[in-house]
């Protein structure tokens, strides 16, 4: 249920310089910037490229490719499983799932103006057709992913706490957008951490 307000929200990445010499070397930036790909480096360290961007994630995190009607083509980065014992059968499910969840996807290919002016235009859009009470998109607030200036906005989702974070690249829009609730593991904190240390995690390659 979770996983598909987030999709329904959604219809409307230190290159090698400066590495040192025996770090673990990293995948090649050969992959299409159009393609999310779930590589591992040398040291066996697991690696999602593409987008313009490289982020090492924790081993056992996957990788799935998602073209939801009506909303851009999307990859969803799962973290590794873990069970969540202390979850009682009224607050969902105890048995193993992912640690984290972001879904990644070009929501244009060619930004004309500034991002914020292209996030606020957004917003409106999504506000004339949402309820009027509880469907209202505040104005854009200011984040950052790898160190990259960004836009957060928080749709409405009743107890799942959604964000989207749009960031400019290369004349693209490129959104991360993810959720807390009972589809991962821990506690929602738990999820926030491991979701915000990804996106720190982040290095642009554009």
């Amino acid at each position: 249920m979770h996983r598909r307000r987030l999709i329904a929200a959604m219809a409307t990445l230190f290159t090698g310089c400066g590495q040192h010499k025996d770090a673990p070397r990293i995948p090649s930036h050969n992959v299409p910037s159009d393609t999310l790909v779930l590589q591992t480096d040398s040291a066996g360290n697991s690696v999602v490229e593409g987008f313009g961007f490289l982020v090492p994630v924790p081993r056992g995190t996957t990788l799935e490719r998602q073209q939801p009607t009506g909303a851009p083509v999307y990859y969803a980065i799962l973290g590794p499983k873990r069970p969540t014992p202390e979850r009682t059968p009224d607050q969902g499910p105890s048995g193993p799932e992912p640690t984290f969840e972001v879904n990644v996807s070009i929501v244009t290919r060619n930004l004309a103006g500034t991002l914020d002016r292209w996030v606020d235009s957004l917003r409106r859009a999504q506000n004339k057709d949402a309820d009027p009470v509880l469907g209202q998109i505040d104005t854009a607030e200011t984040d950052n992913v790898g160190r990259r200036r960004a836009l957060r906005l928080r749709p409405f989702c009743g107890d799942c706490d959604p964000a989207e974070i749009y960031v400019a690249s290369n004349r693209r829009v490129i959104s991360f957008s993810f959720a807390t609730g009972i589809h991962l593991a821990g506690t929602s904190t738990d999820q926030r951490t491991a979701t915000r240390r990804v996106l720190d995690s982040i290095r642009w390659l554009q």
